[in-house]
């Protein structure tokens, strides 16, 4: 059984649009450059992502790992800390 791996990053984008209204932008590209009027940006990456099936012999159905990334773009508050 193969894994739909772009209906899952996709789903995964649009309930983050819904559910994180504090970001005006949520993107699935890359950028060389985000301006900072277009910050904060919430990325959903999955342009390295990796899908690997695990067998577990207690498992009733196959299991599967996937990577991706999550990147939050986003100017700190002026006197505020750098984020770490």
């Amino acid at each position: 059984m193969a894994l739909d791996s772009e209906a899952i990053w996709a789903a995964l984008f649009e309930r983050l649009q819904g559910a994180c209204p504090s970001f005006p932008r949520v993107s699935r590209q890359r950028k060389a450059q985000w301006g900072v009027e277009e910050y904060p940006v919430l990325l959903v990456l999955d342009d390295n992502s990796d899908e690997t099936p695990t067998t577990d012999a207690d498992a009733p159905q196959p299991f599967w790992t996937m990577t991706g990334e999550l990147g939050i773009l986003a100017r700190p508050v002026e006197g505020s800390a750098p984020p770490t």
